[in-house]
């Protein structure tokens, strides 16, 4: 998983190995599923994502009780659900990728055949350690 930063950026800035964020934060995850025995080029997409913050003892922090569930494959997508659901570098081989890629931009939501930008906001969490599992 990747965190951009409200201007685009990916967030590097870390101390002690832990990213520091602050604002609004863009999560992209690369996810896929396989079949057994397919070449490991053929991958899946997926069918929902979404996110939790937890803290370091894997306790969901306050808001993060239950994951939130951003993205419902559930209808099909227009060709502006998928540019605001899928990040560059996005893609299957024949159309020059090596392997299918499924950069999802997990914080934006897609339910009901209806996309929406989104952000997470860690300014709503106490400062901190947390882990953010998708």
């Amino acid at each position: 998983m990747r965190l951009f930063a409200e201007d685009g950026r990916p967030i590097i800035r870390a101390e002690r190995g832990r990213l520091i964020v602050d604002g609004q934060v863009e999560g992209v995850v690369d996810a896929w599923d396989q079949v057994d025995g397919n070449a490991a080029r053929r991958r899946l997409g997926l069918y929902s994502i979404g996110y939790q913050v937890l803290h370091p003892d894997e306790s969901p922090a306050p808001g993060f009780e239950a994951p939130r569930r951003t993205i419902v494959f559930d209808r099909l997508l227009s060709a502006a659900a998928a540019s605001l659901l899928f990040a560059a570098g996005s893609g299957i081989p024949a159309y020059g990728n090596r392997a299918s890629r499924f950069l999802c931009r997990a914080t934006n939501t897609f339910r009901n055949g209806v996309a929406a930008p989104g952000r997470w906001e860690p300014g709503t969490l106490r400062p901190g350690e947390y882990i953010l599992r998708m």
